[in-house]
């Protein structure tokens, strides 16, 4: 576990990285496509009410928090700031508590340095295929 600057235990691992994280938005997000056919019609009211089937789903993560510049690799950097996708991803609230994992790519990242050691980081990760929760 990295050296934590804030927050309790929660963590993003990304391509083997354990980030300690302070807050953790998730959005699971599902397109699905009409699947309304006859026996959707109801002969009481004399409706047809319709229904849909997901096609697609997708998981949105928004972090943010700290971490001390020596806590990680010049992998994790160069990483980030390239073209990788499909990276490995974890999202852990303790170190008990698995939220889930899947493959992810980034979205966007941003990073603040003062002449410190500590950097302060927010990010937008998009699920790149199957996102397993609790898992």
């Amino acid at each position: 576990m990295p050296d934590r600057l804030s927050g309790k235990q929660s963590y993003f691992t990304y391509n083997g990285y354990q980030i300690p994280i302070d807050k953790l938005e998730m959005k699971g997000e599902r397109q699905n496509v009409d699947s309304t056919d006859s026996g959707d019609y109801d002969l009481q009211t004399d409706q047809v009410y319709p229904t849909q089937i997901p096609v697609t789903s997708r998981v949105t993560a928004t972090i943010s928090g700290k971490f001390r510049k020596t806590s990680v690799g010049p992998v994790f950097w160069y990483s980030i700031f390239t073209n990788l996708t499909a990276v490995p991803c974890q999202f852990g609230a303790d170190l008990g508590t698995l939220y889930g994992h899947g493959t992810f790519d980034i979205n966007s990242f941003q990073i603040t340095s003062p002449l410190t050691d500590v950097v302060t980081y927010s990010a937008e990760i998009i699920s790149n295929g199957k996102f397993f929760p609790n898992q």
